[in-house]
């Protein structure tokens, strides 16, 4: 598990903000949500915990069945097919069998491959050694990424503005 560091939502505009939220307890963070709501937590540990959610399995959940949130792995899963693709034409058998970047492509299509098919609403179920969170912190970790979905992590000093009235979103500072 990672370390995830995030900067606050921008109110106004279309972008994140510099200030990376708070994680001393002086004051507490909310993570704003499609549905209204808010999540507040008091201190914040830098591994996704959020008010006793998984900030990550959250955002896979709230971009289900979004086309935006689907053709963002469909992109990435061409990415790395034609990179694999690639590797297999240029790479020697000895070369292929040597190659840490090969077996990491070959490990990973599959897994874009069911990110794809549970996002899309083809399969219901994700298999039981798949992390729903993998799947928000594909979708969610870069900022271009964040920009693109629909429903992007949104971290707010208060609870003044509802998800839809804040503009901007949270980036990813690690």
């Amino acid at each position: 598990m990672g370390y995830w560091t995030y900067t606050y939502a921008d109110i106004k505009q279309k972008r994140a903000t510099d200030e990376s939220m708070g994680y001393d307890g002086a004051k507490p963070i909310y993570l704003a949500c499609p549905d209204g709501t808010f999540i507040e937590e008091d201190f914040y540990d830098g591994y996704g915990h959020i008010g006793g959610h998984d900030m990550h399995e959250l955002v896979a959940d709230w971009n289900r069945n979004t086309p935006e949130a689907v053709a963002l792995m469909q992109e990435k899963l061409a990415e790395d097919i034609a990179e694999r693709d690639e590797l297999l034409k240029t790479l020697s058998k000895k070369e292929q069998k040597a190659s840490t970047r090969l077996y990491w492509l070959n490990g990973e299509i599959p897994r874009f491959q069911i990110a794809v098919a549970w996002l899309s609403g083809e399969i219901e179920e994700l298999p039981e050694d798949f992390e729903k969170r993998d799947i928000g912190i594909e979708i969610d970790t870069y900022e271009e990424d964040a920009e693109r979905i629909k429903y992007p992590l949104k971290f707010v000093k208060n609870t003044k503005y509802t998800y839809d009235q804040i503009k901007g979103y949270s980036a990813n500072t690690q």
